[in-house]
């Protein structure tokens, strides 16, 4: 097994070398649920939108829910939201 839960494998194929890497799925919920407490920032996909609160809770559909959350855009403080639930 190799590093971040890749395992790489080499394949000779005639005179052509192939590297062979399989994705090995690591399940993220228990690494949220040790957070679960704590202070986090929440990057969102398509903005440049980031989220920093308190993590309260994760559910089975990757919902999280924060209180005490904070809207900052580009390093710029934009205010105050309290709970929020991301879906």
């Amino acid at each position: 097994m190799g590093r971040r839960g890749r395992e790489v494998d080499l394949a000779l194929l005639g005179r052509h070398l192939f590297l062979v890497m399989s994705v090995v799925p690591v399940n993220p919920q228990p690494f949220l649920n040790d957070l679960t407490g704590q202070e986090v920032l929440v990057r969102l996909k398509w903005a440049t939108l980031e989220l920093k609160g308190r993590l309260q809770s994760v559910d089975t559909f990757m919902n999280l829910r924060l209180d005490h959350c904070e809207e900052w855009q580009s390093g710029n403080f934009k205010g105050a939201l309290g709970d929020v639930l991301i879906r």
